[in-house]
Order: C-alpha cells, then structure tokens, then sequence
C-alpha cells in the first residue's frame, strides 16, 4: 500500500516557491485524473478511524495524500470533506506544538536554574534542541503546505493559525531564553532550526496570514506557559537573530507591527497585558505625563547606538544590519499612526531626543554615492548610476506605500547590494516620517560634494513624491474661508494664500524647493493692494505662523 500510494503521490506534484511566498499544483490534470483523485481521498476520508491507527509512515503518506487532494481536486469537495481536512490540520498542528512546548519548557527550566554553569548547560541544550523523531513535524508541515494552499481563498478556523502562532512563539522564546545567559546557547537554539527550515518558513508564512483574533489568543495561551520570556522579547528575540532564516525574521517584523503586539512593542509598558482584538488606540501608552516615551530596551539599545561605532562596522556586518532593521521598524510603526495621533507626535520627539542623527551618514556609508560626487544637484532632471538608482527606487517605494516589506524581503542573503536597498528605503522612511531631523542634519554637513551627492540623491528619488503629497494634502485640506483662500499650483510647486478684507489684501506664497525636505520651504509676500510696505511685512509675519498651523503638512 505504502509503495501505491506513494506513485500516486509522485503523479501530482506541487510547488512550494522560494520562502514560502506560494504554493500551488506543478501540472495540469485531465478531469478524469482528478475524479480518481477526490474518489481515492474520499476513501481515506471513510477510513479516517483506520489511519489513526496506521504505522508513521503510512500516516505520514496519508496526509500528503489529503495536501495533493486540495491543490488538484479542492473544487470537487463538500462540507464533510472539508470538515475532515480541517480536523486532521488541528490535529497535526497541535500535536507538534505539544512537542514545541515542551522543548520551550525544558530550555526555560535549564536556563533558569543553571544560568551559571554555561558548559554543562550547552551540552544539555544540545541535545534537548535535537527533534529525535521528526514524524510530529512532518506531519505538522504537510498540515502547513495545505493551509498555504487554500488560506485565501476559504475561512480558516482561528485555532488552526493559534496552533501556528504558538510554535512560532515556542522557537522565538527559546532564543530570548538562552539571548539572556549565553550567546553561543542561542546560536544552538537558530541552529537548530536549519534542519526543518522548510517546516519553520512555512510557519513563518502562514503566521503572518493570522487574524488579529488569532495572535491575540495564541499570546495568551504563550504567557500560560509562564515563562521567563515575554511574547515581545521573543519577537525581538527572532528579528535580531544571530542566525537569520529570513521567513522568520520577516514574520517578526510583521507581528510587532501588527494591531495586536505593536501598541505593547515599542514602548516600556510592562503592566498592561495583551487583550484578544487588541487595537493600537491612543489610551494603549500614557500620554498624559510631561516626561517623553521611554522605549523599550529590546530595540532603544540599537537606536541609540553611537553612530560612531556603526560607521567603523563592515557594509554588511550583522549589528549594522540590525540597527538599520530597528530603526526602520520603529518609521513604520510611526508612519501607521495619524499624523495627529499624540502618540505619533511622542514618538517623533523621542528621535530628536534620544538619538543621533549621524545615523543617516550609516545610511549613506551603505549607498555608494561617491558616484555621485561632483553631480550638480541643481539640474532639474538627475539621472542616478545604476548603482545608486536601486537605492533610490526602494526609498521612493517606502515613501508611497510607507513599509520597507520590500527591502527587507531582498535584504537576505545579506551583500552590500541588498544593504544598499535597505538604506534607501530606510532614508526614504526618514524624510517621510522625520524631515525636520533629516533637514538639521543634512544643514550641518560641511562637504560639499557629499551634500551635493545627497541633494540629487534626495530630488530623484524622494522630493517629488513628498511634494505631491504635500500639494495633494492641501488641496484636499479646503482651508478657504471668508477672507482667506487658497491655491495650489502642481508645476509650480507652490501654495498661494491670499488674504482680502474691504479694500486691502495680500498675498503670500509657499513654495517647495526641488530638494524638499533638505530645504525648506520658501515663504515670500506676493501682490499687496492698499497697504504700505512696512505694513506688508508686519502682516506678512503674522500670518506665516497663522499658515503654518493651518496647515498640517507644513512640518516646523
């Protein structure tokens, strides 16, 4: 039977893209082929009671039977066919998260109690990390393979994705555990994820598919554990990994970002706890004291890191990655609040506080615009090196859709190419989230050329869009009242404000700068009727903080 089954098998292959980004059939089949595969499942299906009961391996063949059976013939199952399918998933998936968490558990226990005897200990870990028989997991990854097939396209039960979520938290607080005591322990622990690296991707795929709902309970049922770690830390844990498996690391990111985790992930806010459909509202972090935001230390530790140090780093040294990782974790999580939102606004001032704006010369180490070096950034088209083009592509990218997804899903295998990227998406961030921080800086730089290299860097790929944003942002403002209108002119780059009352007015324009916002904007007096000029510019002057706080976009 065994030998049966696995020829039909072999006949309906699927594919499992790279990083687990798709799954899908390999082949076309008649429908006569798949009649007889629906009739063979059905006949599983009937026998379910019988499976149970089988050797391992004809489990194991049996349950690559049902995954091939969704991919190829999904469209001819019923209600009851789908039932059973969903039973065998909670099943399998369930079964290796018993087995996970306990492994988590035994790591907790060694770690808390013999901390001090690092060598025994490793050796311990060794082999409590080893999974001896691999048919819980493997049965689990087929589980996996079948959810990724057809997540999209039906309903999943929540407790199939809380399963999934707590093996993912059992791995990430295994590393936080052993991060704690011994670095090399936690080399053990990512280490020992390469053995079922397709399992962990595929877990790493379908966590981030997870409703709100899910997360919420599978965080619960983590801290039931009782661990010495917390959910956050073990994310933290995962992202800054000291043997990255990029699926992995991308889920991380992901779920500290996401409405559940990211109102607890970033700042010190130890005695709230996680609540099922949790929201990033603003009562999530006390806003109400003087003092500013205190981060958490999982991810201040690297934003505030002496820029000085990075610069001495290699391009692609693994601290240099993880402090551009954090730093572009925290602008996307400040680009997800609304720019009124008072948490956006703390946030904000925790950067001018806290760090140093030398990290952008790190960003610029990573973007080789020594190419650039002598460009005349006032040219009005700028046509960047191939080099550098890419770059600039993924900050323009990170600016219209406000996320680094895409940088960071190229940043592995790390190379200078893929850092390049990173850097580019991470100063696209920086200029859209934090200009003002991006123009005191950029104002204090001495070197010609590099401040030239970087205003055409800055106008090819980031000015534009950010100009368009701000035009469009006041146009749909409709500031106009009685005695106050407004215009904008998209060529011109510019926003005139024209004020009149009886027989007097006057006019005052706000333009954009080609390399907005290392520049800032240009506020003059325009036509004026029954008014001296003294008066003009007294007047010219209050109403430029009258314009100012009128408009949002204007950032001061």
């Amino acid at each position: 039977m065994e030998d049966w089954l696995r020829l039909v098998i072999s006949c309906f292959p699927i594919i499992i893209s790279e990083r687990m980004q798709g799954t899908k059939p390999d082949r076309k089949v008649s429908l006569k082929e798949k009649e007889a595969l629906y009739k063979l499942f059905r006949k599983q299906r009937q026998a379910s009671s019988v499976v149970i009961n089988s050797p391992p391996s004809v489990q194991k063949l049996l349950s690559e039977l049902i995954v091939i059976s969704i991919a190829y013939c999904w469209d001819f199952f019923e209600e009851i066919d789908w039932k059973f399918v969903l039973q065998q998933f909670r099943f399998w998936v369930e079964a290796a998260v018993v087995m996970m968490e306990e492994i988590v558990k035994n790591v907790n226990c060694t770690w808390t109690n013999e901390c001090n005897e690092v060598n025994s200990s490793l050796i311990k870990l060794e082999k409590m990390v080893v999974i001896s028989d691999p048919f819980l997991i493997e049965l689990a990854r087929n589980a996996l393979v079948g959810v990724s097939l057809f997540s999209y396209a039906l309903e999943l039960d929540d407790l199939i994705f809380e399963g999934i979520l707590r093996l993912f938290f059992c791995t990430a607080a295994a590393e936080a555990i052993t991060n704690l005591c011994s670095n090399e322990a936690s080399y053990i622990i990512a280490s020992s994820r390469l053995e079922h690296h397709k399992f962990w991707e595929l877990v790493a795929a379908c966590a981030v598919q997870s409703s709100t709902r899910a997360r919420g309970k599978a965080i619960k049922s983590f801290e039931i554990l009782g661990l010495s770690t917390g959910a956050i830390n073990s994310l933290y844990a995962l992202l800054f990994s000291c043997k990255p498996l990029p699926p992995l690391q991308l889920a991380a990111f992901s779920l500290l970002l996401s409405e559940t985790v990211a109102p607890l992930a970033f700042t010190s806010d130890n005695d709230k706890a996680f609540d099922v459909g949790t929201s990033d509202k603003e009562d999530s972090v006390d806003l109400s004291s003087a003092g500013m935001i205190v981060l958490r230390e999982e991810i201040s530790y690297k934003l505030e890191k002496p820029p000085y140090e990075i610069l001495q780093m290699d391009l692609v040294a693994p601290e240099r990655v993880n402090v551009l990782v954090a730093w572009c974790l925290l602008l996307s999580h400040i680009a997800s609040l609304s720019s009124s939102s008072p948490k956006r606004a703390r946030l904000i001032q925790y950067v001018q506080d806290s760090t140093n704006s030398g990290i952008l010369d790190c960003l610029f180490q990573n973007i080789p615009l020594d190419i650039l070096m002598g460009t005349n950034s006032r040219k009005k088209d700028i046509e960047l090196p191939a080099a550098v083009s890419e770059a600039a592509n993924a900050a323009t990218r990170a600016i219209t859709t406000s996320s680094v997804l895409y940088s960071l899903e190229s940043l592995w295998p790390i190379t200078p190419e893929s850092m390049a990227l990173l850097a580019g998406a991470a100063f696209g961030m920086m200029v859209h989230c934090l200009p003002s921080y991006v123009r005191g800086w950029f104002c204090d730089i001495r070197d010609r050329s590099k401040s030239s290299s970087i205003e055409s860097f800055t106008k090819a790929s980031c000015s534009p869009m950010l100009i368009s944003n701000e035009l469009s942002e006041v146009k749909k403002a409709k500031l106009a009242e009685d005695n106050f209108f407004i215009s904008v002119s998209t060529s011109t780059k510019e926003v005139v404000a024209t004020y009149s009352k009886d027989e007097t007015g006057m006019g005052m324009s706000i333009r954009f700068p080609p390399s907005y916002p290392l520049k800032n904007v240009e506020i003059d007096g325009t036509r004026s009727f029954g008014i001296s000029v003294l008066k003009c510019r007294d007047l010219l002057k209050s109403l430029t903080p009258f314009v100012h706080n009128r408009m949002a976009w204007l950032k001061q």
